[in-house]
């Protein structure tokens, strides 16, 4: 939490959840009082998007290798556009202070040993799954800033100034100088573009990393649930539950709907949180997996050396995401046998209406929807390689 606390209050992305003051507290300030970095980043994002499309509008370039990256440079740049200003709704800042305040397995470590053992093992992949994360946030910014650096230097562009080779950038947009064929515009756009591939980077892993954090939780819930089901205990006499056991028994049954119910609650909230941002990010997925199937069977050195490492991104990012959230669908279809194991038949019939509300309600399985129209999962996401794939091959059929 401290590591990914560190990345999202780069962006602005990390509410304030308690009354904890900075050494510097600037909320005075009226700039910074009325100007919140997420909206700062946001207008310069919006800013270099129009002028991607003025670029893409004026440009004569009619290589494909350098086209392509163009329009997924400005694919990444609206999908960055849609969560930079996700964290000013006030939905994600309640949605984020209950997560940190009641969702947190830290909160439910000491209900029994199972429930310890549970966090433990839920904290040990979240841990493990920051740090690869965190990784790739690093890679990704690397891949962006160094990749045409090196292009520049192995075509000699820097040594050799009277050679027809324009200087190449890691982001394309309209300026009213030519930073591709003056050095000290091209020093000064590659500097802009390093903070773009930071905050966009950053942008991207992160509020992935976000979720995945909160789906672990989520998922060590259900594992919590599903045991407590299926431990449940059993009436001392083998037959019925006696009078003072019905206490007992009822109060736990309505603990375990009230708990499923909270769950069902909380990713749904989420759903309606992060639904749009999803939905983009699985559109985007959709988009610019034909492009790059495209760039990579172009089968030359340049090609493979632009396309390759960011197909690898874009479809292990796409794997990794759907996979993560199915399991939230997985765990929570195991909560179907999990209540039918409850002993229901020696319970009075109050008791027995419990358990059947419960049987109800654990009949749907709970998954986040990208705004109703699609669960985000290992289907959804099968649908759309497919999809690219057929695309891809498709446009290899059609002639040049």
């Amino acid at each position: 939490m401290r590591i990914l606390q560190l990345f999202l209050r780069g962006i602005g992305a990390w509410p304030d959840v308690d009354d904890h003051k900075s050494p510097v507290d600037v909320r005075h300030v009226w700039f910074f009082h009325h100007l919140r970095k997420s909206h700062l980043l946001f207008g310069t994002s919006l800013t270099v998007f129009a002028l991607q499309l003025r670029y893409i509008r004026d440009t004569d370039k009619s290589d494909f290798l350098q086209m392509g990256f163009i329009y997924i440079c400005l694919f990444m740049n609206a999908v960055y556009l849609t969560r930079i200003l996700l964290p000013q709704r006030d939905n994600y800042k309640t949605l984020f202070k209950d997560f940190m305040e009641k969702v947190h397995l830290f909160y439910y470590r000491n209900n029994s040993d199972y429930a310890m053992k549970t966090y433990m093992q839920v904290n040990r992949i979240s841990h493990l799954f920051t740090l690869v994360l965190t990784s790739q946030t690093v890679s990704g910014i690397i891949l962006y800033t160094f990749t045409p650096i090196y292009s520049n230097i192995s075509s000699g562009v820097f040594t050799n100034h009277h050679r027809n080779i324009s200087y190449e950038l890691s982001i394309y947009y309209s300026f009213p100088f030519n930073p591709e064929e003056y050095l000290p515009a091209y020093v000064i756009v590659s500097c802009l573009n390093v903070m773009l591939s930071c905050v966009t980077s950053t942008c991207f892993c992160m509020m992935d990393l976000y979720l995945s954090l909160v789906i672990f939780q989520i998922w060590g819930h259900l594992k919590i649930l599903k045991n407590t089901m299926e431990t449940f205990p059993v009436p001392v006499n083998g037959m019925v539950y006696a009078q003072n056991e019905l206490v007992f028994v009822e109060q736990r049954l309505k603990m375990t709907v009230d708990y499923h119910r909270f769950l069902m609650n909380f990713v749904l909230r989420m759903s309606e949180t992060f639904g749009a941002m999803i939905l983009v990010y699985y559109a985007f997925h959709q988009i610019c997996g034909c492009l790059l199937l495209l760039g990579c069977a172009q089968m030359d050195m340049k090609a493979l050396g632009t396309y390759v490492p960011m197909t690898i991104i874009v479809f292990q990012q796409l794997i990794q995401v759907s996979i993560i959230f199915e399991l939230i669908g997985s765990m929570s279809e195991k909560l179907i046998d999990a209540a039918y194991s409850i002993p229901w038949e020696c319970m009075d019939r109050e008791c027995r209406r419990l358990v059947l509300l419960l049987l109800l309600k654990v009949q749907s399985p709970i998954h986040l929807k990208a705004m109703g129209v699609a669960d985000v999962g290992v289907q959804t996401m099968t649908t759309i390689l497919k999809t690219s794939m057929s695309y891809f091959t498709f446009l290899q059929s059609v002639p040049k």
